[in-house]
């Protein structure tokens, strides 16, 4: 991002703050999509966008208010109780690690890739590796499996820790 583009607002209340204005271009993609309007995600500038699991939808033509509050939590690492992982000084072979779900989603591929010979191409990650065909009966099934064993015993399949911060 270049300097003069970040903006800062110092105020707080409802007739201060940041103005954005987006054009949706409705015109454009009304028959391509079943559904219009933008997804906002607020996030750190260190981490990727998680379009799917945060963020708020805002609708075309209405008039968005929104809130926001900075909190941060600082757990304690082992022996301390929290246990927690700080994911933002380590860093794994090929791809940065920045959090519990980017923890768990690469764990999740690294079981698929020793069990199905492939990762699923629906969990994006960096590591360059085989994706299963999901036209492929037998990957598929491969990877029900791997994903019902997951979620039933995630802790014990994935070292993914909570995030110290």
């Amino acid at each position: 991002m270049n300097v003069s583009s970040v903006r800062v607002s110092r105020n707080i209340g409802t007739l201060s703050g940041l103005t954005l204005v987006l054009n949706l271009e409705l015109e454009e993609y009304i028959y391509k999509t079943q559904s219009v309007g933008a997804r906002i995600v607020i996030h750190s500038s260190d981490e990727f966008p998680d379009t799917e699991g945060e963020g708020i939808n805002i609708l075309p033509g209405v008039e968005t208010s929104i809130a926001i509050n900075k909190k941060t939590t600082k757990r304690l690492p082992f022996p301390y109780k929290d246990r927690c992982r700080d994911y933002k000084k380590e860093t794994t072979q090929s791809a940065a690690i920045l959090n519990g779900k980017d923890c768990v989603i690469q764990c999740l591929q690294d079981i698929s890739m020793q069990r199905c010979n492939c990762t699923d191409p629906t969990l994006i990650f960096t590591k360059s590796r085989k994706k299963c065909n999901l036209e492929n009966e037998i990957e598929v099934c491969c990877l029900d499996e791997v994903f019902e064993e997951a979620f039933s015993n995630i802790s014990k399949m994935c070292d993914c820790p909570i995030s110290c911060s």
